[in-house]
């Protein structure tokens, strides 16, 4: 379970500036940012994140006999970052390295010509900034001692002894895991007839685990377990396993909110986050904003969302949506986790999702926070 942190602080600071009687002021006004530049760049690009929404702001200015500059207002300190490309889109076209910092209302003065970027100078905020590099640099410093190498060398040195402890154990007595999965699959080998076998077999095989060998003594199972529910749902994680990165999404198709039946297929042409959650589920519900923000951010630029519901209650269904602003298309057979599309993908645990490609290929799986909307920035182009 991941929980947003930056969201938690930002809503404690807010909370503070709300209160009128500890006089505690916004840092907010207009920026002046200028520097020296790269001679081989025709522009430079500012990327930040605005301090009251949290959305990306990507600006760029001309550069004029070797110097930049960007104004704009700005409601508090903002994480920024300076980006000398040739081709903002190209990270091979960078002259020099990106830099990054925190800008503020007033000035903040940069040099980039001698093959990385510093900031020299500026206003209260800025030079607040520098101060707490120097003390930054102050406890790097203290790492880059000899003395503190030698401490590094000595840990280096006893950790390379435990690595041969443990080949040498491993050696002479296996590893637990693997001695123990070896039992596993003889039982099941030889006791085709036993639930037992089937629990094992289930408590080993994941899509990413499905192998020749687990679907041979599945195969050899008493057909009476192999119809069972975790014989079907063993079928399901082989035909799973099938639908890795790079194969084409089964299609399947469920009704929406109004009942109407909606397929995956609908969605062809587009890049498209297949989403499965649900209203009770802690972890979904946390992550949501993180989609709704990347929903916003590239919902023009070819690309929407299929979520996918394990809820069997509508009217918790329904109010999850609305409660989250999950404006995009949403279906459900309202089973629960017998829900038949997350059967199909063998869906064990949510929130899970998966991209397809404009063909129906799935690109990616798992993207959480920051990761989807970096993966939607690097493909839609």
């Amino acid at each position: 379970m991941k929980i947003n942190m930056n969201k938690i602080i930002k809503g404690l600071l807010l909370g503070l500036l709300a209160v009128p009687t500890l006089g505690i002021a916004q840092d907010g006004g207009t920026f002046l940012l200028k520097g020296n530049a790269p001679k081989e760049l025709k522009k430079v690009y500012l990327f930040y994140y605005d301090f009251t929404t949290d959305e990306q702001v990507i600006d760029s200015t001309d550069v004029k006999e070797g110097q930049f500059s960007f104004e704009g207002e700005i409601d508090g300190t903002s994480y920024a970052g300076l980006i000398f490309r040739k081709d903002f889109k190209d990270e091979q076209s960078s002259v020099i390295s990106d830099y990054w910092f925190y800008l503020s209302s007033g000035q903040t003065v940069v040099d980039a010509s001698q093959g990385n970027a510093k900031m020299l100078s500026g206003d209260k905020g800025a030079q607040e900034y520098l101060a707490f590099s120097d003390e930054r640099t102050k406890i790097r410093n203290k790492f880059a001692t000899p003395d503190y190498k030698a401490y590094e060398d000595k840990i280096e040195s006893l950790e390379g002894q435990i690595e041969q402890l443990k080949a040498e154990r491993d050696q002479k007595f296996g590893k637990w895991e693997d001695l123990y999965q070896e039992a596993q699959l003889k039982f099941i080998e030889t006791h085709p007839n036993s639930s037992l076998s089937i629990q094992f077999l289930e408590s080993m095989v994941s899509v990413e685990t499905v192998n020749d060998k687990v679907k041979s003594l599945f195969n050899a199972l008493n057909p009476e377990l192999k119809k069972s529910a975790k014989g079907k749902k063993l079928q399901n994680i082989f035909n799973a396993s099938n639908f890795r990165i790079g194969s084409i999404a089964p299609d399947f198709e469920q009704p929406d909110a109004n009942g109407k039946m909606v397929k995956l297929s609908d969605f062809r042409g587009k890049y498209v986050l297949v989403d499965f959650w649900a209203s009770w589920c802690v972890p979904c519900r946390q992550e949501n904003p993180n989609v709704v923000k990347a929903f916003q951010a590239y919902k023009d630029k070819g690309f929407t969302i299929l979520g996918v519901s394990l809820d069997d209650k509508k009217e918790n269904w329904l109010k999850a949506i609305k409660d989250d602003g999950l404006n995009w298309t949403n279906v459900s057979d309202l089973k629960g986790w017998r829900n038949e599309a997350a059967q199909l993908f063998a869906i064990s645990a949510v929130p899970s999702n998966m991209v397809l490609s404009p063909e129906g290929k799935i690109i990616a799986k798992d993207l959480r926070g920051e990761d989807l909307e970096k993966f939607l920035m690097e493909n839609l182009k």
